[in-house]
């Protein structure tokens, strides 16, 4: 990816997520993890819809999973309610099951997660989420979030709790 490019992301992101525009207008990266790769919808040089992914194995209970975790999706909000966000994750989707990928996971807000679940992604729960904190200790996932999965090469989220093994994104 370019710079001019990691700046028209930062620069939506920024527009999309104004909380958190002085994180977005240095970095892409969400508690230090940069997604992997990206699906970019762009109209000319402006980018008008991305989500990140993170390619990570996770444990899930006793079995390991490789994830596509979802990160920093957008849709500018001129250009929502064109379909843009399902032929989105439909893209993300389909090339994480061309590279083996298991599942697809993701955190978000109960309010978003019904765009997921529009998708035939399903929430995963009664389970804790734990990640590597800022401090370096082990912290679970904020419980405004609702931890969403997608099945790929598994079905199914192997039963017990998630250990992301390393930050959230």
């Amino acid at each position: 990816m370019t710079a001019g490019e990691d700046a028209a992301i930062r620069g939506a992101l920024c527009v999309c997520f104004p909380p958190d525009r002085e994180v977005f207008a240095r970095t892409r990266s969400w508690h230090g993890t940069y997604p992997t790769w990206s699906v970019v919808v762009t109209e000319g040089e402006k980018v008008i819809a991305h989500a990140g992914v993170v390619e990570r194995e996770i444990a899930a209970g006793e079995e390991r999973v490789a994830v596509a975790g979802i990160q920093n999706v957008l849709v500018m909000p001129e250009h929502r309610g064109k379909q843009l966000f399902r032929r989105m994750m439909t893209v993300a989707m389909d090339e994480a099951l061309g590279r083996d990928l298991d599942l697809g996971l993701l955190f978000c807000t109960p309010e978003i997660g019904r765009l997921y679940t529009k998708l035939d992604w399903r929430q995963a729960t009664g389970r804790r989420v734990v990640c590597l904190g800022e401090s370096g200790a082990l912290e679970t996932i904020p419980a405004k979030n609702v931890t969403m999965f997608y099945p790929l090469r598994r079905a199914e989220l192997p039963p017990g709790d998630l250990d992301l093994l390393g930050a959230d994104w």
